[in-house]
């Protein structure tokens, strides 16, 4: 009866996935200024910087800047599964989508402009909802934080788009510019999502307790009514026609102890008479079932007995003395007519 909660940890997840967005801030606030630098010399302000120089530091850190975002990008997508996984596993109703599009989402064309932040908005909601006892309040926190998110995400991308464009016709000036803005806005991005992932993490815990009470609960009511069960009909107790599934059970009340401490011990203790009221059960089944084997085995004997007395092959039971002569090998023996 243990192990019911369907939910996975998603704490680590979590540190890591802020550790990187920070670093990734760190290198994206140096490559701005970097981009600004270079949009000025190209505009004459700063004659007295080597252009060239700056262009390979640019390239340099772009480089370095596009490897650390694909390391990002595949943390945050595994963490992102994960959450959205987690309230498909508890029912939560009226999902959208199934969990494999929190990461695949992210990949098919046109797609990835707007059902991203539908699965995020999603997981914002569900995460307070799920494992609410029936008719318990809350305050719901508005998901306003997952609009902004997106916003400057599509806006980071297509500042950075217009950049990219602008540098392939020699457009220097005009390209690092956009690509400087470009990069302020995932920077701003940046520290939403960090505040976001954040905020959902504390909602995954609480999800996470929640769960867990619930299913100590379930557990308690399972073992209760398995024991009602066989107390009321012990011959058909252990049917699978009778068995207890947790959409069957009724709600707890909101008045009712959810102590997880002390349900933990009561569950234990009715796990432990039910294994006590079994043994004896158990006992006698194995013997009947050997004795019906013993009686089964008897009467084919008796039958190949009964079949073999009808005709003239060899007895094993009553074997023929060996003639004095005779050559007693067993190998010779076999092959003679």
């Amino acid at each position: 009866m243990y192990g019911l909660n369907p939910i996975s940890p998603n704490e680590e997840r979590n540190k890591t996935l802020i550790l990187f967005f920070r670093i990734y801030l760190i290198l994206l606030a140096f490559c701005a200024f970097l981009e600004f630098v270079t949009a000025a010399s190209f505009s004459g302000s700063l004659d007295l910087l080597d252009t060239t120089k700056i262009i390979l530091g640019v390239t340099i850190i772009s480089v370095i800047r596009l490897i650390a975002y694909l390391t990002l990008a595949i943390i945050f997508i595994m963490w992102m599964r994960r959450a959205y996984n987690n309230v498909h596993k508890a029912g939560y109703p009226n999902l959208r989508h199934k969990e494999g599009w929190a990461s695949g989402a992210w990949f098919v064309p046109f797609v990835n402009l707007g059902r991203p932040v539908i699965i995020m908005r999603e997981i914002w909601n569900a995460t307070q909802h799920t494992f609410r006892r029936q008719g318990e309040t809350f305050e719901k926190t508005e998901d306003n934080i997952t609009g902004s998110w997106w916003t400057l995400f599509l806006l980071s991308n297509f500042a950075t788009q217009i950049g990219s464009y602008l540098l392939r016709d020699r457009e220097y000036e005009a390209g690092y510019t956009m690509a400087a803005i470009g990069t302020i806005a995932y920077i701003l991005c940046g520290f939403i999502a960090i505040n976001m992932i954040k905020r959902i993490s504390r909602m995954e815990t609480a999800m996470l307790g929640r769960a867990d009470q619930y299913y100590e609960w379930l557990t308690h009511q399972q073992a209760i009514q398995y024991q009602l069960q066989q107390n009321a009909n012990p011959e058909n107790a252990l049917q699978p026609e009778n068995s207890i599934y947790p959409e069957n059970l009724r709600q707890p009340y909101p008045g009712e102890q959810n102590n997880s401490q002390d349900n933990l011990l009561s569950v234990i203790r009715d796990i432990t008479q039910l294994e006590t009221d079994m043994m004896p059960q158990s006992k006698e089944y194995y013997a009947w079932f050997i004795q019906q084997q013993a009686e089964q085995n008897q009467q084919q004997h008796a039958t190949v007995k009964n079949q073999n007395s009808n005709t003239n092959h060899f007895q094993p039971e009553n074997p023929a003395p060996p003639k004095s002569n005779e050559d007693n090998n067993s190998q010779d023996n076999f092959y003679k007519p």
